[in-house]
């Protein structure tokens, strides 16, 4: 619908409505589902929050917990007409299950290094790679492909399929993209980049097995295939990851830097520049300690924090 044809207030109206909420009735079946099947659920979908529409995923274990709940860090192109912007508890998308680690990314945060770097290093055993539609390649300027062989472990890919009333529903039969029905090719791969299961055909509906051997990710790790994760361990480079979300509303002063204020610095506006300087005394210092960094000396009400990854 955002990607393919003009604004349309009319089926806007009726996509928030049909946007899922959490806590909702349709949100209780999914999770009770997940308990009757006693398996475990990596959900995508578009989530209703007050109105405002946010690109989710979400874990649901095998007994209806939602282990996680993250969204599409930033959207992309014509997406941000539709959806809003995610905050840093997104970034905390591997979780523990009964079947090991499962981690997920949207789309076209699979080519984003940060945030990949970021999920491996949580050790995610099986990955769930969210995607829309994808279609043949035409020999143009999209993309080949994508490969997560780095974070030595299985991969599930998973895409939409466009049916002939998905195409009615929506009105993008005349767009320039999802203007036809088929896009599905979900797959699995093996942590050494192996396809493990068969293609369906791309307009058909179905479900993908595949037998996953775990051992294969300890074969991948401890051979050639070794995790940029844990390359980096012996690397002198770092990522800083900013976690706690930030809500607008309860925003009483100015947002402070990424480690908590010391006593000594200060906080002005600038009026040329439009903005607030914070004005650190650097020779106070860094601590770094095993899992996070901060400037001291603290703070006594506190600051903001950053992990170490």
């Amino acid at each position: 619908m955002y990607r393919s044809r003009p604004l349309d207030p009319e089926l806007s109206v009726k996509f928030i409505q049909n946007s899922l909420k959490y806590g909702s009735p349709e949100m209780e079946r999914i999770q009770a589902m997940a308990v009757d099947c006693k398996i475990n659920v990596v959900l995508g979908f578009s989530e209703n929050d007050h109105d405002s529409l946010y690109m989710s995923q979400c874990v649901i274990t095998d007994e209806g917990e939602i282990k996680a709940r993250r969204r599409k860090i930033k959207p992309t192109h014509m997406e941000r007409t539709v959806f809003g912007d995610s905050t840093g508890d997104s970034l905390n998308n591997v979780v523990d299950t009964s079947v090991g680690r499962v981690g997920a990314l949207q789309c076209w945060e699979h080519i984003n290094p940060l945030l990949k770097y970021h999920t491996y290093h949580q050790r995610e055993l099986l990955h769930v790679a969210a995607w829309p539609v994808t279609l043949p390649h035409t020999g143009g300027s999209e993309l080949w492909g994508m490969t997560l062989e780095e974070s030595s472990s299985f991969v599930l890919h998973t895409t939409t399929v466009i049916s002939e009333k998905g195409l009615t529903a929506m009105r993008t039969g005349s767009g320039s993209l999802f203007n036809r029905p088929g896009g599905g090719a979900s797959a699995v791969y093996g942590p050494d980049g192996r396809h493990l299961t068969k293609d369906m055909s791309e307009t058909e509906e179905g479900i993908i097995y595949a037998d996953l051997e775990t051992e294969k990710v300890l074969e991948a790790r401890g051979q050639q295939y070794v995790s940029l994760a844990d390359e980096a361990l012996l690397s002198p480079l770092c990522l800083l990851r900013s976690v706690p979300p930030f809500f607008h509303s309860h925003q009483t002063k100015p947002p402070s830097l990424l480690f908590p204020i010391p006593d000594s610095s200060s906080i002005i506006f600038d009026e040329e520049e439009e903005m607030f300087i914070q004005d650190i005394p650097w020779d106070d210092g860094f601590d770094v300690l095993e899992d996070k960094v901060e400037l001291v000396p603290s703070p006594p009400n506190g600051g903001g924090e950053s992990e170490q990854s």
